[in-house]
């Protein structure tokens, strides 16, 4: 009887310890198991700048009144992307534009992300940014007399605007003029836009303004041609 109970007493201690080590050696190979990883989705970053070689642009100039009142006119501009090249490492694509009364979005452009950035670093457009001072600079007149406070930032997010080419959802690229006292007696602030819509680019440009006048010319899209 002791025997027996001894032998029962072994055979179930060993299968303690059997239980016992089975378990330590499957919760370390499930320590091995290493999860296959996630499949990458390329990121899609939405396209307002268009910078394809041949790609073109044929605007309309209009007279716009101190009241925002637009006249056409019989100005016709163009903007195209002549060629490529390699700066720093990173493609640019370079934008011919006519039109000298307009301001200048730099040659050489290039899509980073979500923003459109010349060559030396200017950041021209976002798509998503609508929190940030895209850059803020003092226009002066000579070394030492101070014009402006020139602030951009994105404004008018998906804001429908008409052309003749047709009408588009866009957001404003809105650069803010703060005069300093004794430049312009008829105004403190200037405004300019530069509406790009996706899949298009720029639709809407406004022109360096006057001192002394609240007339100002715009451009707007009369035809396009884009390739991705």
């Amino acid at each position: 009887m002791f025997k027996r109970s001894h032998t029962f007493f072994k055979m179930k201690h060993f299968l303690f310890l059997f239980l016992t080590i089975f378990c330590c050696v499957f919760v370390s190979c499930k320590k091995d198991i290493v999860a296959p990883p996630l499949p990458e989705f390329p990121i899609n970053y939405l396209n307002y700048s268009q910078l394809k070689v041949g790609n073109y642009w044929i605007y309309q100039r209009y007279n716009i009144n101190e009241f925002g009142e637009a006249q056409a006119t019989q100005v016709f501009d163009s903007c195209y992307v002549s060629n490529d090249t390699i700066i720093n490492g990173m493609t640019y694509f370079r934008m011919v534009r006519s039109g000298s009364n307009f301001p200048s979005i730099g040659d050489y452009l290039r899509d980073s992300l979500h923003y459109i950035v010349n060559s030396s670093g200017e950041i021209i457009f976002s798509s998503s940014d609508f929190s940030s001072t895209l850059s803020s600079k003092y226009i002066v007149a000579g070394d030492v007399d101070t014009i402006a406070l020139a602030t951009k930032k994105m404004e008018d997010k998906d804001l429908s605007v008409v052309t003749p080419a047709d009408t588009f959802v866009t957001s404003d690229c809105r650069t803010t003029y703060q005069l300093f006292p004794g430049w312009d007696d008829l105004t403190a602030e200037r405004i300019l836009h530069a509406r790009y819509a996706e899949n298009v680019g720029l639709v809407v440009e406004s022109s360096m303004f006057f001192i002394g006048s609240l007339n100002s010319t715009e451009r707007r899209l009369v035809r396009y041609h884009v390739e991705n």
